[in-house]
């Protein structure tokens, strides 16, 4: 079986965020930049039942919680409970994360991609019609992204999750969480995910007051591709007027302007927007039974763990 990768890129900006010294900026999954002033290790961090995962989850270094750590319940799901001590005034806080998805989940992916045989290609051209709010609650039901609880009055409330991350590298990523209904001197948060989907290596709350930042958008002022191409037309704007990378070794050089400083500091941030595809020559029928079974919600991390069981 061979396969390749298409890479369709539909625009590039940068987000140029100028703030105070003594903060950072972190921009969230919808765009929106924060600062961190201070923050927070958990006090305590468990998985399964009684694992504790704190020292794998509180520094940014080699040591990382994998899934493996601790037991999955019944239903083959990872997850970790993190507390943290919330100051007596904080109405809201900012959950940070350095993780990535698994290269487990990456093998898991391939298998399920083999059980469409020859139909896969066609399966993957109707999949693009699928509207992306259908595939992100299918992605949620099937417990790929990280999802992000809160926990009060001895219940889980669903609060928001984190995208998915790809497994190349580590990600830092943040969300902002209302604590308004929080009255203990704690913050009880649970992150969850299917079977050895995600690998954490990191994780801190700030609940320090929010600074003002000025946010300028600059555009491309040049961009070539392997050297001598100009695809800036493609790439200025959000018009389904694509770049595509289909060669091993496809690159684009890009250049923007700087603009005049606004404070202290400054954090840059690349913006783009696209999409890629995966083509596959595989041959033979496809499996109709398992593959109609993933239309169940929670099908996915139980046949991750049967593939995990089945290798012992």
């Amino acid at each position: 079986m061979c396969s390749s990768d298409l890479q369709y890129v539909d625009m590039a900006e940068l987000m140029v965020v100028d703030h105070g010294k003594d903060v950072s900026v972190m921009i969230d999954k919808n765009g929106f930049p924060y600062t961190i002033g201070n923050p927070l290790p958990p006090v305590s961090a468990v998985t399964g039942k009684t694992a504790d995962v704190t020292e794998l989850v509180s520094k940014r270094d080699a040591n990382s919680y994998t899934g493996i750590e601790g037991i999955a319940d019944e239903k083959s799901i990872n997850s970790i409970v993190l507390k943290f001590v919330k100051p007596a005034q904080a109405s809201e806080g900012r959950l940070l994360i350095r993780a990535k998805n698994t290269l487990w989940l990456e093998a898991v992916s391939l298998k399920m991609h083999e059980l469409f045989g020859e139909r896969y290609n066609t399966f993957s051209a109707k999949r693009e019609a699928v509207p992306g709010h259908k595939l992100q609650k299918w992605h949620l039901e099937q417990q790929l992204p990280l999802s992000v609880y809160l926990g009060n009055n001895n219940k889980w409330e669903f609060l928001d999750y984190f995208n998915l991350a790809g497994p190349a590298a580590m990600r830092d990523d943040i969300l902002q969480l209302n604590l308004e209904g929080v009255t203990s001197d704690t913050v009880e948060i649970k992150l969850e995910t299917g079977f050895r989907f995600w690998e954490v290596d990191y994780t801190a709350m700030d609940f320090s007051t929010r600074e003002e930042v000025t946010v300028i958008r600059t555009p491309l002022t040049s961009a070539t591709s392997n050297g001598e191409l100009s695809v800036k037309e493609a790439l200025t704007a959000s018009d389904n007027v694509y770049y595509v990378l289909d060669e091993k070794g496809d690159e684009a050089i890009l250049l923007f302007d700087s603009p005049g400083m606004k404070n202290d500091s400054r954090s840059v941030f690349l913006h783009t927007r696209g999409y890629y595809k995966v083509l596959r020559d595989q041959t033979g029928p496809p499996d109709k039974k398992t593959l109609r079974s993933f239309r169940k919600p929670g099908r996915i991390p139980l046949f991750s763990r049967e593939m995990h069981d089945s290798m012992k």
